[in-house]
Order: C-alpha cells, then sequence, then structure tokens
C-alpha cells in the first residue's frame, strides 16, 4: 500500500502491475514488463512505484501518470541482480 493514499500496486505473473486506489475503486494495469514475476514496491514517499521482473528490467512508474522509466540489470557471480549507486547496472 502506497505509505499515504489508499492505493495498493500489485506485481502479478502475467507482467503486469495492477494498481487500486481504493476509495475511488479504480483499477490499473501498468504494462512495460516482457517476463513473469513482476514485484512492486513504494517508495516511502508514495509518490513513485518501482517494479522488476524476470526480464532483468527496473521500471520506475509514475503511476498516476501510468508513465514509467527503465533500466536493464545485470547479474552478478551469484546470479542476483546488481544495480550500483550511481544506476549503471
Amino acid at each position: 500500500m502506497a505509505p499515504r493514499e489508499p492505493i495498493l500496486a500489485i506485481g502479478c505473473e502475467d507482467s503486469y502491475v495492477y494498481v487500486w486506489d481504493v476509495v475511488a475503486d479504480r483499477l490499473q494495469k501498468l504494462a512495460g514488463h516482457r517476463r513473469e514475476g513482476v514485484r512492486a514496491n513504494w517508495h516511502p514517499e508514495g509518490n513513485l512505484l518501482s517494479s522488476v521482473a524476470w526480464d532483468n528490467v527496473l521500471r520506475l512508474w509514475d503511476p498516476f501518470a501510468a508513465y514509467s522509466c527503465s533500466k536493464q540489470l545485470s547479474r552478478d557471480r551469484t546470479g542476483d541482480s546488481a544495480l550500483t549507486a550511481n544506476g549503471s547496472a
């Protein structure tokens, strides 16, 4: 749930992120990932949503405008996705 609003974000196995405004009872489907296994997390301020999936792409969303930017992640030796502090993968 978003920190300041009654809005839920759910990453699903169908490669979409669903954002549900509980008060307005409005469901928005955010498309962008090309693989399943999507995980979604809110920024503490509640105005930015991040998602990552098995396509190794990190997406940052403005969920209210359905706009995103993305960054391809690389795998380290352990097989985990890695992103450095300056944003390079």
